[in-house]
């Protein structure tokens, strides 16, 4: 793991934080995080770095949906070794009966389709052995 690069979306909080903190203890060389919400990348990166200070953690504010933004990240980062693709999308947690349908298809289309779509046609998939990891979740 000392020499995997590793790239998470959707890092600054629940699944996508605790997974950056995994890497972390795994050993990885360089942890990059990606998500839409600036000071919970921060707050991830610096729980883990207080942790682990030795770990290699950047962030990176952007969307999954925005190609532009997200091939820029993947030029600066370079090849990866895995990729996350954690994506949470929705309003309030509850079942999903009584979920919007609409809404669930919109987290459905950015969360799986897009992501999986967008994934596939960056640099980052072509130019190194990437492994791709889809993470969706809907809170309805």
């Amino acid at each position: 793991m000392a020499t995997k690069i590793i790239v998470i979306t959707g890092s600054g909080r629940g699944i996508g934080d605790k997974t950056v903190r995994a890497f972390a203890i795994a050993g990885a060389a360089h942890v990059a995080l990606i998500g839409r919400t600036s000071s919970t990348l921060f707050q991830s990166k610096a729980t883990v770095a207080a942790e682990f200070p030795s770990a290699q953690i950047s962030t990176y504010t952007a969307d999954v949906a925005d190609q532009a933004a997200i091939r820029k990240i993947v030029e600066a980062i370079g090849a990866c070794d895995v990729l996350i693709l954690n994506v949470k999308l929705g309003g309030e947690s509850g079942p999903i009966g009584q979920a919007n349908p609409d809404d669930w298809w919109h987290v459905f289309e950015i969360g799986t389709l897009r992501s999986i779509f967008g994934a596939t046609r960056s640099p980052i998939i072509f130019y190194s052995p990437c492994r791709l990891v889809l993470a969706a979740k809907y809170y309805s």
